[in-house]
């Protein structure tokens, strides 16, 4: 009784670690697959994101400023775009 157990207990450890390896070459596989997609629908131009939030800050020869950007993207053809900037410059007449 204890053989046949013993024998049913390392079939079945057996065939899972089989098992595990083929999965994970299928995960490779999927995600190549879909890097694969998401690079032709880049080229494609599709847009890979819902959102983007982007900042920055700049320095010119007569002043400086910063901005801000928010962008949601709804569908392909639609989408929403917020920009904010602060801009400060010194004329030349002032000194």
């Amino acid at each position: 009784m204890q053989n046949i157990f013993f024998l049913i207990i390392s079939l079945a450890l057996a065939t899972s670690s089989i098992a595990q390896k083929q999965s994970k070459k299928d995960r490779r596989e999927q995600n190549r697959k879909k890097i694969d997609a998401m690079i032709k629908q880049e080229e494609e131009g599709v847009i890979a994101y819902k959102k983007h939030i982007v900042f920055g800050g700049k320095l010119i020869s007569n002043g400086y400023g910063a901005f801000i950007e928010f962008g949601r993207a709804s569908s392909v053809k639609k989408g929403m775009l917020f920009q904010l900037e602060i801009s400060e410059y010194k004329s030349p007449r002032e000194e």
